[in-house]
């Protein structure tokens, strides 16, 4: 895939995030959940209920930069099925990955889904829409492309995942896909290494979602 197919078919990404944390987002820039746990001054413990196993629920915390925080759950990823679908990664290495990245849908349709889905639909939201081309032209070379919902784990037939999943853009195999699948299936998420703390400077506009389906 080169950067001008990438911009063309998905040219707004999408950051959702617990309802409250939006303000933080755009005062602070987008933080990983492993920068947040190494900086928020909890103890030991804290610290490793947040990024060394899957968190069954979300974590709340007050942080000396961003303040108020919520970080979301990963109830999805469901620790034994985790352990049988990675090929070549331990699933502690597995959630460093994931911790230590700042997540964006790169299709509306995605979106929907999460948020209409039983899980999320009775929950306040804010998604924070941003720039294709601007996040890109700034971050190029951090940026990974995932064909799978990286954070879910639901079923014993799961897909398989491991250090291939994530490819750079250049490498990922758009074309092939795109043969099977329509455009907001072709690609599932969009990530950036070490998070997006300019995010605001490519900040379309954030828009806040209430509890119901969305339409």
């Amino acid at each position: 895939m080169n950067v001008d197919e990438l911009i063309s078919n998905y040219p707004i990404l999408y950051h959702s995030t617990a309802a409250g944390n939006a303000r933080s987002i755009v005062d602070h820039g987008l933080w990983t959940t492993a920068q947040i746990a190494d900086t928020a001054q909890l103890d030991p413990n804290q610290t490793a209920a947040m990024v060394a196993t899957p968190r069954p629920r979300a974590v709340k915390l007050t942080h000396p930069v961003l303040g108020d925080v919520q970080i979301r759950d990963q109830s999805p990823l469901r620790p034994a099925m985790l352990a049988r679908c990675l090929t070549d990664l331990t699933p502690a290495q597995w959630l460093a990955m994931l911790n230590d990245r700042a997540f964006f849908w790169l299709h509306p349709s995605r979106l929907h889904s999460l948020l209409s889905g039983r899980r999320n639909r009775d929950a306040e939201h804010e998604v924070v829409a941003v720039d294709t081309a601007s996040l890109v032209d700034v971050h190029h070379d951090r940026i990974r492309l995932s064909p799978i919902n990286s954070g879910a784990v639901l079923y014993p037939n799961a897909a398989a995942r491991g250090s291939h999943t994530f490819t750079t853009v250049s490498d990922y195999p758009f074309a092939e896909r795109r043969r099977t699948r329509p455009v907001h299936g072709a690609v599932a998420e969009l990530a950036v290494i070490g998070g997006v703390h300019d995010v605001t400077a490519h900040t379309i506009k954030v828009q806040r979602w209430a509890p119901g389906p969305v339409a």
